[in-house]
């Protein structure tokens, strides 16, 4: 938790912050704190990281797998990486 409030602390200094709020979902996961790993999570993926394959496959989100916040993010994510293809 401590090394979660370190690196929130310095996001905005960062050019990629999507990347640190990823790691912090994937931390709070670890932690069997779901609630705030799904929002982190997709916080990263509004903020430029929406990329599907790692939070499919990802083993440090297992344990999210079963959650339906999750589940409603992966769908989230397909839909969007849905949506960017036909723009393309």
């Amino acid at each position: 938790e401590q090394k979660v409030q370190i690196a929130l602390a310095g996001r905005a200094s960062f050019a990629h912050a999507h990347h640190i709020e990823y790691n912090v979902g994937v931390a709070y996961a670890l932690l069997g704190q779901h609630g705030n790993a799904v929002e982190w999570l997709r916080q990263a993926a509004v903020n430029g990281f929406p990329c599907l394959p790692y939070y499919e496959r990802d083993d440090f989100l297992s344990d999210l797998r079963s959650d339906p916040e999750f589940r409603d993010l992966i769908d989230w994510l397909r839909a969007e990486r849905s949506r960017l293809r036909e723009a393309i």
